[in-house]
């Protein structure tokens, strides 16, 4: 059986591959790679998910399943809900949903008016 000399990409160092689609040369290195990596992009994404989870604790705490939810958009400012730190828009034919994980302001006939919907 032949050798399968790989390089390590966190460490460079050469090493046997037990396997054929194995890229690191132990469990330690994979884990402290993919680390480097995740805390770059939590660096860059930081400031965003700040904004969009604070929005989102603001939601939790003001929706009421038995009520309308219809809030002023003063309102709602002032509880902490940042309208610009939505993370993702759903489209529907009534209008266009901006969603906080798994809640949504929708827009009113109210200009001034939101409504919080738990997706």
């Amino acid at each position: 059986m032949e050798q399968l000399i790989k390089k390590d990409p966190l460490t460079g160092e050469e090493f046997v591959a037990k396997r054929a689609n194995q890229k690191f040369a132990n469990a330690k290195n994979k884990s402290k790679f993919h680390n480097r990596k995740n805390a770059v992009l939590y660096k860059i994404r930081s400031p965003y998910e700040k904004r969009s989870r604070k929005s989102h604790l603001a939601m939790i705490a003001l929706y009421n399943p038995k009520s309308e939810n219809k809030f002023h958009v003063e309102f709602l400012k002032g509880k902490g809900v940042d309208l610009g730190a939505f993370n993702h828009v759903i489209k529907k034919p009534s209008g266009d949903l901006f969603c906080y994980y798994d809640y949504a302001l929708k827009k009113t006939d109210n200009p001034d008016i939101l409504q919080i919907i738990k997706l």
